[in-house]
């Protein structure tokens, strides 16, 4: 199936395939269902819940948009009100558009490897900065 999917209005409940083991249904007064399977029974609820709570939502609307500054500072990458000055001065925070690539990948590796579990750091450390990494590059890409 090709197209969008109207999720105002939507209702989602269980169902079962013969090829998929985690399956649901997502039902549109206006439209077919549609059925859609998860890996996991996990992130079977998470969709269904995501679903659930998006069709309470009026098209258009929106809640929770992700700030990328929590993962900015996760990587160490300066953002807020005070990091870099200007020439009058004043100070400007840093936006995650303005941070390259490059600039993003080079800060993950090192991040990364300061925290590699195999050599002394965190397991928990490590993950959360492959967490805001990928975070940040899904950021870059869909805004």
């Amino acid at each position: 199936m090709k197209g969008i999917y109207p999720i105002s209005g939507a209702t989602v409940s269980d169902a079962t395939h013969p090829e998929f083991k985690h399956a649901f249904v997502v039902q549109h007064k206006d439209k077919n269902p549609l059925i859609l399977a998860a890996e996991t029974a996990n992130l079977k609820a998470l969709w269904e819940k995501a679903i659930k709570d998006s069709s309470k939502l009026e098209p258009g609307e929106y809640h929770g948009k992700e700030s990328p500054d929590k993962y900015m500072k996760t990587l160490g990458i300066p953002n807020g009100p005070s990091d870099y000055p200007t020439h009058s001065g004043h100070r400007t925070g840093r936006t995650l558009s303005s941070v390259g690539d490059e600039e993003l990948e080079s800060v993950f590796k090192f991040k990364a490897l300061q925290n590699d579990p195999q050599h002394g750091g965190k397991q928990e450390d490590f993950d959360k900065i492959h967490d805001a990494y990928n975070m940040l590059v899904q950021l870059k890409k869909y805004r």
